[in-house]
């Protein structure tokens, strides 16, 4: 009874976004995949806002995506409270807003994020994307999924049902097998900034960072089809996210030749281009720390070969800009993976190895990532909560002559490694740019510390 009674609420709210799209027809562009859908989504939906300011570029300032949450996306409600009075307040505002709304976009960007078979057919069935793109399949919500080949075919359900153009990760061990069953036109880009295959359509090239004050900065070019189009220079770090710039550049032509009958790249002033972007809290932000420390808050949730990126985005940023600092990471254990569990974290016990011979981290589960560092003698530093770390990592900074380059990563409702992060700001109002800073997590985490 209480599965049917949520179906139904579900169907609720997707009806509710048939009718508002059917009505106002904006352009939809759908994002998934198990690494990088949240950076995708906010960093082309950013770039397009900029590019075409004449227009409205939606795209939900929470992390809403699954079956209720997308729904409310498409209507623009991002406040939702899981209460009678909330819900009750919800179900008014998606009436008035399905029946009687006025158009509040001209492009909606979409990310699916799923965790059971069948979720994205029913998302599919509410909307399908004229633009889509799928990042990279790993192993996540490994009990509902079994494997990572029924992710796959879960999450490659979008390509398929892409209206104009699919976007396909060419690193994707998965992208090559189900390009056949896309009929949409096909674009690859790549995550691997060395890749050289010759299908990539969307390319960035020549990347390099710089530090300013303790802050640092990245410039990339931007290929089309084997075409220069573009020099950008931004606060984005994260090697990967220049191959979704490129996707932006191509998705800009697209969109220019379908409102306008012309090409973007018509304008000279497009040549060159340096954006500052508003990050997701938590998703690689650059941080300066006290005692002259550089800090890379990477503490949003991840999959095994989020860390293993983040951790070696972070050491290669790290050997670039910043090799007179100690490099020093700080993590967490990794949830959801069960029977794989105890073969990723050794895995990346020997990942971080490679990085770095000392290593902090929290909670009591992290046991397979200490066998096998004890195993092989390797240093490492354990806390029960991240209050205690921060507690030790704050004293060990203000006695040591050394600068540390701290790289931050994998956190979650019983570990809230951001706090660590946020007693080592320089500077206070930086705490806007961490996760879970909300009243709701507030009044959490000081009931779970006080325990």
């Amino acid at each position: 009874m209480k599965q049917f009674l949520l179906k139904m609420y579900f169907q609720f709210f997707a009806l509710c976004a048939k009718i508002f799209l059917y009505r106002h027809t904006p352009t939809v562009i759908w994002v998934t995949g198990s690494i990088g859908k949240t950076s995708a989504r906010m960093l082309i939906s950013e770039i397009l806002t900029q590019s075409f300011p004449e227009k409205t570029i939606y795209t939900s300032s929470k992390n809403f995506n699954g079956e209720l949450w997308m729904s409310l996306s498409v209507l623009g409600i991002s406040d939702y409270t899981p209460n009678f009075s909330g819900v009750l307040k919800t179900f008014v505002s998606a009436v008035k807003i399905a029946f009687f709304g006025k158009k509040q976009y001209d492009v909606i960007f979409l990310e699916y994020g799923i965790d059971h078979v069948g979720e994205m057919a029913f998302m599919l069935s509410v909307v399908k994307p004229e633009l889509a793109i799928v990042t990279k399949i790993d192993k996540v919500h490994s009990s509902q999924f079994q494997s990572t080949d029924v992710t796959a075919k879960e999450k490659y359900q979008l390509l398929q049902q892409a209206q104009s153009q699919a976007y396909l990760n060419i690193d994707d061990s998965y992208a090559f097998q189900y390009a056949s069953s896309i009929s949409a036109k096909h674009r690859y880009f790549a995550t691997d900034i060395n890749s050289q295959n010759q299908d990539i359509d969307v390319r960035g090239q020549n990347y390099s960072v710089f530090e300013e004050n303790n802050l640092l900065f990245s410039s990339v070019e931007i290929l089309l089809d084997g075409e220069k189009k573009t020099i950008l220079t931004s606060n984005s770090l994260w090697q990967e996210n220049i191959w979704y710039f490129a996707i932006w550049y191509d998705m800009v032509e697209y969109l220019s030749q379908k409102w306008y009958q012309k090409s973007f790249f018509a304008d000279q002033k497009n040549t060159q281009i340096s954006l500052d972007f508003t990050l997701q809290p938590s998703r690689f932000w650059v941080l300066r720390g006290v005692w002259d420390s550089i800090l890379i808050d990477s503490t949003y949730n991840a999959a095994p070969e989020s860390m293993k990126v983040v951790l070696k985005n972070a050491y290669d940023l790290y050997q670039k800009v910043s090799q007179e600092r100690i490099f020093l990471p700080i993590l967490w254990e990794m949830r959801e993976l069960w029977p794989y569990s105890q073969q990723e974290h050794e895995n990346l016990a020997e990942f971080v190895f490679s990085l770095s011979q000392e290593v902090w981290w929290v909670w009591e589960d992290m046991k397979y990532f200490a066998e096998k560092f004890e195993s092989l003698g390797w240093k490492y530093f354990w806390f029960k909560n991240s209050q205690l770390l921060w507690k030790a990592l704050h004293e060990k900074l203000e006695s040591s002559l050394d600068k540390y380059f701290i790289v931050v990563k994998w956190s979650q409702n019983t570990i809230f490694l951001e706090e660590s992060v946020k007693a080592l700001l320089l500077d206070q109002t930086d705490e806007k740019n961490l996760c879970r800073q909300e009243k709701f997590w507030m009044e959490k985490k000081n009931t779970f510390f006080q325990k």
